[in-house]
């Protein structure tokens, strides 16, 4: 069906910060008699568009924007830090993974005290050898002791979804 937009009431637009996403109004279209129409209230539905989370690795004037959701693991690498793309690329951010951890939240999860994955791309876990392996590729990291915890968070979430054990 068709949408047309709406303009919002006065009482309403005070109420949204200015410094808020932009804001699209929608409300269908169909046809009805005409009596029905008139004693039927218009209700406008505010729809907000997610934006995905972007990640800017500044280097000397230069600016790298990154979505997270193509990050399949950090990896330390003294003071800074590995990121491993979906695409197969690798860029260092001049950033402590303790910092990382500090700033991304989930699908990201500390598994070692070198590595974050993103839990979107784990596609098996192996508690005996203590390994998560990355989705179609052949890349294996480790999980310690430590964050076992983490790991079986990991193991919680995949599991909680659409999920059928053989």
């Amino acid at each position: 069906s068709e949408n047309e937009s709406v303009e919002l009431p006065e009482e309403i637009k005070e109420d949204i910060p200015e410094n808020e996403p932009a804001v699209e109004l929608v409300k269908p279209i169909h046809v009805e008699p005409e009596e029905e129409v008139l004693n039927k209230p218009v209700i406008a539905e505010i729809v907000k568009e997610e934006k995905p989370l972007i990640i800017c690795v500044k280097s000397y004037g230069d600016y790298r924007f990154i979505e997270a959701k193509d990050i399949c693991y950090l990896q330390a690498d003294n003071n800074s830090t590995d990121i491993h793309l979906l695409n197969g690329e690798m860029i260092t951010a001049f950033k402590t993974l303790k910092h990382f951890e500090n700033v991304l939240s989930s699908p990201f999860v500390r598994i070692h005290n070198s590595y974050i994955v993103n839990i979107d791309y784990v596609s098996r876990i192996h508690t005996g050898n203590s390994v998560c392996y990355i989705k179609n590729t052949t890349t294996k990291l480790p999980f310690s002791k430590s964050y076992k915890e983490n790991v079986d968070a990991i193991i919680s979430s995949i599991t909680n979804g659409n999920y059928l054990e053989i």
